[in-house]
């Protein structure tokens, strides 16, 4: 037997297998990150009993978090990398306006505007600000 041919063979598909991986693993990893669904903000009307409100901003009830220091929305930031985007959640302070049972108005944004990315709807496992995670309906 040709042990030092069997050796050279060995040692190309473990390389292989190293660069492979290598180039692979963040698509790998992306398998086992949260799905989130996005949604965009939109201007519309609020009707709650008798009266009927405009509003620049309007999302649905289910983007709106609270805790300890108040309401906030998480929205997706891309960081762009070799094979597509990262997503990272970013938080939003926002102060909630009239709502009814399926949206709300966000009459305030601490500092900022409404992100153009979208703003997290619902995920499949909980999320929180600064998770990395995969878009639903984006290959």
């Amino acid at each position: 037997m040709n042990y030092k041919k069997i050796l050279t063979q060995v040692t190309v598909a473990f390389v292989v297998f190293v660069l492979l991986l290598t180039f692979f693993s963040q698509t790998i990893a992306d398998i086992f990150m949260p799905r989130v669904v996005l949604q965009f903000a939109a201007p519309g009307t609020i009707t709650t009993q008798n009266t009927t409100t405009n509003h620049a901003n309007i999302i649905p009830i289910t983007a709106l978090r609270r805790d300890m220091q108040g309401y906030f929305i998480l929205y997706a930031e891309a960081t762009p990398r070799r094979l597509g985007s990262n997503y990272h959640l970013r938080l939003l302070r926002v102060e909630p306006g009239r709502r009814d049972f399926t949206h709300v108005a966000i009459t305030a944004l601490w500092g900022l505007e409404m992100p153009s990315t979208g703003i997290v709807v619902n995920s499949d496992v909980f999320v929180y600000a600064g998770a990395r995670v995969r878009i639903a309906g984006r290959a």
